[in-house]
């Protein structure tokens, strides 16, 4: 066999001596490779099919011309060849014409890219065309706000300070009084698990009653409403907002058994559509996030992230429901089975912005000192409040949460101390026998806001 032909800058080829006028029978179903640049200087073939699949490139080549004489006579048959009417080096890039100001024309856009447009589109402005989205007629599509932009700029939202949050069945109307004398912070209406399936349906008109009548209490109202997969969302949701009611007091809709984002984003373009229908600026109405699974509580930072009307936040940790059934723990009255969740919860949610957590872990009725136990535990490892289900455990659960006046004065002189020293052009100071610095001052001011929240 003859030796192999240089190209000079390019690879080498093997010459392919056949008769003219007959079918190169070596060449059948053999393809010439371009290798990338750096690969190697020898053409790789791959075997295709038989003579009925030789291609126009092989034909050329069965006609006298070698690889490179075939592929230099038509170079748009590369492999990544320039596409008909594509941009060549140094010419300005084409505009679209259905951008303002003739802006570039765009990328195709991935399946990624289409979401966010849709999330985009579906933000008020001009460019939505007027529906149940729209603001009312003669008024100004209304400033989205969220907190999600302070979370990535590493800030907390603070919203409303809950140290309390008690439980009431959907269906016991009378309950709600007891409830608001118990002194709790926030009544969470249950249509979900308390509501037995029969009065599922009638329970929405008491539990919208209910708000009515908590938000003439000046209490914070929550409703738990049935899952996604019981076909009864929608109209739980539709039936227990108001146009009553200005937007601050809106129930918060606790939705159960989240198990990914995707299950609070479809709730929350559900209420754009009811927020449109009351008139209500967009997203004022809340969502909180439970966790009572183990995959929300696996990804509670990321649902957090995503979530941009979840500002409230409670993880479950009782005995013997949701979220012992999906995780397998055996709840005790020392906690230990469930620190590594509480530790966990209270760490995603602080990194994802939320400042009050709260917590639900203990359900014994009669058993106040082991509540009490219980509750500073919690306290300790950073939750601010607890989600009980008597009205005796809210006023326990008050105390522990709300910061004694020992603490206060402590803190106070210690903001005080460190002004002092910031005056002097110090950063650093000893008071009540602790070396103090800015960090722990912040921490200080943090406690006090956190008191005077309360009493607002």
């Amino acid at each position: 066999m003859a030796a192999p032909r240089s190209g000079g800058d390019g690879p080498c080829h093997w010459p392919l001596p056949h008769r003219r006028g007959e079918p190169a029978a070596h060449l059948v179903g053999v393809a010439f490779v371009r290798r990338r640049p750096g690969a190697g200087n020898e053409h790789r073939f791959h075997l295709r099919g038989g003579a009925d699949d030789l291609g126009r490139r092989h034909r050329r080549l069965a006609r006298g011309r070698s690889p490179r004489e075939s592929l230099r006579a038509r170079p748009d048959r590369l492999r990544g060849a320039r596409r008909t009417g594509a941009r060549r080096a140094g010419e300005p890039r084409r505009v679209d014409r259905r951008q303002p100001g003739g802006a570039p024309r765009r990328r195709s856009l991935g399946r990624a890219d289409l979401r966010l447009r849709r999330r985009a589109l579906l933000r008020p402005g001009p460019h939505r065309p007027a529906g149940v989205e729209a603001a009312p007629a003669g008024a100004a599509a209304p400033r989205r706000r969220h907190r999600r932009d302070e979370r990535r700029r590493g800030h907390l939202a603070v919203t409303r300070v809950l140290r309390s949050a008690l439980f009431v069945p959907a269906n016991r109307e009378s309950w709600v009084a007891k409830a608001v004398a118990s002194g709790t912070d926030s009544v969470i209406l249950d249509l979900e698990d308390a509501v037995p399936v029969d009065q599922k349906v009638a329970s929405r008109e008491l539990a919208r009653q209910g708000v009515l009548e908590l938000a003439d209490a000046g209490v914070h109202a929550q409703v738990r409403v049935n899952g996604w997969d019981t076909g009864l969302t929608a109209e739980d949701v539709r039936g227990v907002l108001t146009g009553e009611l200005p937007a601050e007091q809106q129930p918060e809709i606790l939705l159960p058994k989240v198990r990914a984002a995707d299950d609070l984003l479809r709730l929350g373009r559900f209420l754009r559509v009811l927020e449109g229908e009351l008139g209500l600026q967009i997203g004022a109405v809340r969502t909180p996030l439970g966790l009572e699974t183990a995959e929300a509580m696996r990804a509670a930072y990321d649902i957090l992230r995503a979530c941009p009307r979840a500002e409230l936040f409670f993880l479950a940790a009782g005995a013997g429901g949701d979220a012992s059934r999906s995780v397998g723990y055996v709840w005790s009255k020392q906690g230990t089975e469930t620190l590594y969740l509480r530790s966990k919860a209270v760490l995603d949610s602080r990194a994802a912005g939320i400042a009050y957590p709260m917590v639900s872990s203990w359900w014994e009725i009669a058993d106040l000192e082991g509540l009490e136990r219980d509750a500073r535990l919690n306290r300790s490892l950073g939750f601010r409040g607890m989600v009980v289900m008597h009205p005796s455990h809210v006023p326990v659960v008050n105390r522990v949460f709300t910061p004694s006046e020992e603490e206060l004065a402590h803190a106070r002189g210690l903001v005080e101390a460190f002004e002092r020293a910031e005056r002097d052009g110090r950063a650093a100071v000893v008071y009540d026998g602790d070396m103090i610095d800015r960090a722990m001052a912040e921490s200080a001011r943090q406690l006090l806001d956190f008191a005077a929240s309360l009493d607002r």
